[in-house]
């Protein structure tokens, strides 16, 4: 009987545990702000029927905002800043290289047509241009 008991007791222990745990895990839930599919939904209906009632019936409030949504466009536009001193040597870098390149090309251009003058050519000019850029590719890697 004193083992019994004892077993009642633990049993009583272990099943109010149990309800402390599941009472805190719902009170956990009910005070966060998770979206839980009733809340969503009701979120989602209030502001459906929010903006019903604002396309509706124009509120003080609703003007207000309206009307601080325009001001922003009647602000001066800000002074526009100095281009920075990196933009500027970076441009001067890409344009260099740029020109770099375009003599090069121009420079194999003219060696492949000091060779090839005697060869013909093909006969449309698409391909042709095509070849050449190929051709100075070419030319490049040797």
């Amino acid at each position: 009987t004193v083992v019994r008991c004892f077993m009642e007791i633990a049993a009583i222990i272990q099943g109010f545990s149990l309800i402390l745990m599941m009472g805190n895990g719902w009170l956990q839930e009910m005070g966060s702000n998770e979206e839980q599919p009733l809340r969503r939904f009701a979120v989602w209906l209030g502001g459906s029927v929010r903006s019903a009632l604002s396309a509706v019936v124009p509120v003080k409030a609703f003007r207000r905002r309206h009307r601080s949504l325009e001001e922003i466009w009647d602000t001066k536009p800000q002074a526009s800043r100095p281009t920075r001193w990196w933009v500027i040597l970076g441009l001067a870098y890409f344009a260099a290289a740029f020109l770099q390149e375009w003599n090069a090309y121009r420079r194999t251009r003219q060696q492949m047509g000091s060779q090839k003058s005697g060869l013909p050519g093909p006969d449309s000019a698409g391909s042709r241009s095509a070849s050449n850029v190929f051709d100075f590719y070419m030319q490049k890697q040797k």
